[in-house]
C-alpha cells in the first residue's frame, strides 16, 4: 500500500498530463492485491483509515482509467465499510462526479 499511496499522491499534485495511465493501472492493481490479501472478513476489522484508503484509492484509479462503474462500486464499498466518516463523505462526492447528469 505504500506504493499505492505514493502513486495516489503523485496523481493529486502533478498536472494530469504528466501522470500516465500506467500510474493509475499500477495503483488499481496494488489496491486490488491488497484488498484480496486482507480478505473481506479481516477488512472489516482493520482501521477506518486502511479501509478508506484501500477502497478510496481504488475508486480514484478506476475513475482516472475511465472505469466508472468499477469506481462507483469501490466508492460504495468505502461508504459501506466507513459510514459517517470523512471517507464516506468523500466517496459520496466522487460518486456524484461520476454519475450522469440528470
Amino acid at each position: 500500500m505504500m506504493r499505492a499511496a505514493t502513486l495516489y499522491i503523485q496523481g493529486q499534485y502533478w498536472p494530469e498530463k504528466y501522470v500516465p495511465a500506467k500510474v493509475w493501472e499500477t495503483l488499481r492493481s496494488d489496491c486490488l492485491r491488497f484488498i484480496e490479501f486482507v480478505g473481506p472478513e479481516r477488512m472489516k476489522k482493520v482501521s477506518i483509515h486502511v479501509r478508506g484508503e484501500a477502497y478510496g484509492e481504488l475508486g480514484v484509479a478506476c475513475a482516472k482509467l475511465g472505469r466508472k462503474q468499477e469506481a462507483i462500486k469501490a466508492f460504495n464499498k468505502v461508504i459501506e465499510l466507513n459510514p459517517d466518516t470523512a471517507y464516506a463523505t468523500r466517496a459520496r462526492a466522487e460518486i456524484l462526479k461520476l454519475s450522469p447528469e440528470k
